[in-house]
């Protein structure tokens, strides 16, 4: 939803004013995302030096933190109300580039196709989905950035 309406936003700003439905949806994922970095905090993982499974909670914490945590952290955190509340900015155009920071969300889904565990062809099948919604996700990017550069 991110990856498609953040570029939508950016170009056409006038095409959603009003549309409140939209906000709150972008800010239940927010909420989802945040809730998923508390979920990571207690997470299991497979210690790649010793194939381990690590079930203690500050080895995964640890492990977390020196990982993805700030990454997932700053995908996550609305930015944008942020700036609203604590720099008393109504500038869109910040505002803008504030919510662009969330596309970082899309690195997670390398990450689901790499760790699945089934067939062959299936994780071919899923690569290959993958490469063809990035694709189109590409071309939807592409078209938002020229019409900002003709507008």
């Amino acid at each position: 939803m991110n990856a498609i309406a953040i570029p939508f936003e950016f170009a056409f700003p006038l095409a959603l004013e009003g549309k409140t439905f939209i906000f709150f949806l972008e800010y239940v994922i927010d909420f989802l995302f945040l809730t998923d970095i508390f979920v990571n905090f207690r997470t299991y993982y497979i210690d790649a030096r010793t194939d381990d499974l690590i079930k203690d909670p500050n080895r995964i914490a640890k492990n977390y933190l020196k990982g993805r945590f700030w990454i997932d952290l700053i995908a996550s955190l609305p930015l944008e109300l942020f700036a609203v509340l604590f720099l008393n900015t109504a500038n869109t155009a910040s505002l803008k580039i504030f919510g662009m920071l969330k596309l970082f969300r899309l690195l997670r889904l390398g990450r689901i196709v790499t760790y699945l565990k089934t067939s062959g062809h299936f994780k071919f099948g899923a690569m290959f989905l993958q490469l063809l919604f990035m694709l189109i996700l590409l071309l939807h990017w592409m078209a938002c950035l020229w019409f900002v550069v003709v507008d």
